[in-house]
């Protein structure tokens, strides 16, 4: 807590200074080494004769005051100070701690403005309540204690907003405190709390910690969906995700373009797929060219990923590699980005390799079978792993009788073997080796013998 200047702890800390020093003069006489009157030490040669004691029966004169009976005298009225000063710290504390017992009433109740915490809306809360409501939002317990306590502060606006970013300057609070601050910003969501969430989201406030700056990510959009756009500017993957979300289907200006490209050569590959949704979603479809290219760049960028061919994490396992998982990902983009099949066939002139056989893919997937000879050899290619799979599939969408007898050996015979989830009969969540190759091969055989039957048989 922020002591305040001349309160309680003030009075306390003076007394015992005072008390202090008079204990000090007692104990060292004054810092006098005069001998008490009457004493037996012998004067020193030379001195003057002392006077001679006065007559009996003559008035006595006072004796003036010694060091010693100041010093006690002193600490007598320090002693008298110090209890004083408690009895007034007590009476304080006493009266702030009823203030904030009313305040809290009145707050869970919904009395006072959006600026006042006093009991029955009695004047505004003092800033040492303010203080102490903020500082203990993260020491709550979590539920409906932590939720009353949300509200009553984001009842009171902007001064709340203050004083949380006077401690987020002032100290290091904990997730908890963190958390619940954010859950306040939102409930004020004022264009001061929208600033400080902002600025948490981005990483400017306190120690770097990528979930709650995600969790003020969160809270900005709910209160304005177009600072997503802002946000692109972070360098943290779960807020680049989050605001990304939350721009897919959204028209993409040319301001945009920028940070949408700088996604796309992030190294998250879920930042990378999400700008590309982005840019395959615009409903405008004015930025088509522009998709085309950066999605040709992230295809050509595959091969330099690091780890391009280690197992990708996900659940169920898929048994594809982090650079198979890229590809498809972009084959599904091109496939429903909103250009004529035309300017795909010029794309897959333009690129090589995996690249270009993922933009035939992507025609595949729209329906053009002009790609039919180019799925077939695609189908044979030993070096083409998964892309063999894909390519038995597509055959199956729209392939003719006669690709059957090459279905047929890839369902027998294709060597390419990846561990995965396996199917029934085998339990739920299991895994071991399995035939990707094979099993779409036997899936395209299904489909095109269904559709070859005669109608009715």
């Amino acid at each position: 807590m922020r002591r305040q200047s001349g309160g309680p702890w003030a009075l306390i800390a003076a007394g015992v200074a005072v008390a202090a020093v008079g204990v000090g003069l007692l104990m060292t006489g004054g810092g006098r080494t005069d001998p008490e009157p009457g004493g037996d030490r012998a004067a020193p040669a030379g001195a003057a004769p002392q006077a001679a004691a006065p007559a009996k029966g003559a008035p006595q004169a006072s004796a003036p005051p010694t060091a010693a009976s100041r010093a006690s005298e002193a600490a007598r009225e320090a002693l008298q100070a110090l209890d004083s000063a408690q009895a007034a710290a007590l009476q304080a504390a006493e009266a702030e701690r009823a203030r904030l017992q009313a305040a809290k009433a009145a707050q869970g109740a919904g009395v006072g403005s959006a600026t006042s915490a006093g009991p029955s809306g009695e004047g505004p809360m003092s800033p040492a309540a303010l203080e102490a409501s903020v500082d203990q939002i993260g020491r709550l317990r979590p539920g409906a204690e932590t939720d009353q306590a949300v509200a009553a502060l984001s009842r009171l606006g902007d001064a709340a907003v203050t004083e949380i970013g006077q401690q987020l300057a002032e100290r290091d609070p904990d997730f908890g405190w963190r958390h619940a601050a954010v859950r306040v910003l939102q409930g004020v969501n004022s264009e001061k709390s929208r600033a400080t969430l902002r600025r948490m989201a981005l990483g400017e406030v306190g120690q770097r910690d990528p979930g709650l700056e995600d969790w003020a990510a969160r809270a900005l959009i709910a209160c304005d969906r177009s600072e997503a756009w802002t946000l692109l500017a972070s360098t943290t993957p779960q807020v680049l995700i989050s605001a990304l979300n939350s721009v897919v289907g959204q028209p993409v200006d040319e301001k945009h373009m920028p940070l949408l490209r700088k996604c796309l050569a992030h190294e998250a590959d879920l930042v990378r797929w999400r700008a590309a949704d982005v840019l395959a979603d615009d409903p405008t479809g004015k930025r088509t060219d522009e998709t085309l290219q950066a999605v040709a760049a992230a295809l050509a960028a595959i091969p330099r990923l690091p780890n391009v061919n280690a197992p990708h994490r996900q659940f169920p396992p898929s048994g594809w590699t982090l650079g198979e998982a890229c590809y498809r990902r972009y084959v599904n983009i091109l496939a429903r980005v909103k250009v004529d099949n035309e300017a795909l066939r010029a794309l897959a002139k333009r690129v090589e390799g995996r690249a270009r056989d993922a933009v035939l893919l992507a025609l595949a997937q729209r329906g053009d079978k002009s790609v039919h000879d180019d799925l077939v050899k695609l189908a044979q290619d030993p070096k083409a792993d998964l892309f063999r799979a894909w390519a038995a599939r597509a055959l199956g969408d729209f392939g003719m009788p006669e690709d059957l007898p090459l279905l047929r050996t890839l369902a027998k015979t294709d060597p390419l073997v990846r561990e995965g989830a396996l199917r029934p009969p085998h339990p739920d969540d299991s895994t071991g080796p399995t035939y990707p190759v094979r099993q779409a091969a036997e899936n395209a055989i299904r489909t095109l013998e269904r559709k070859s039957k005669p109608p009715g048989k």
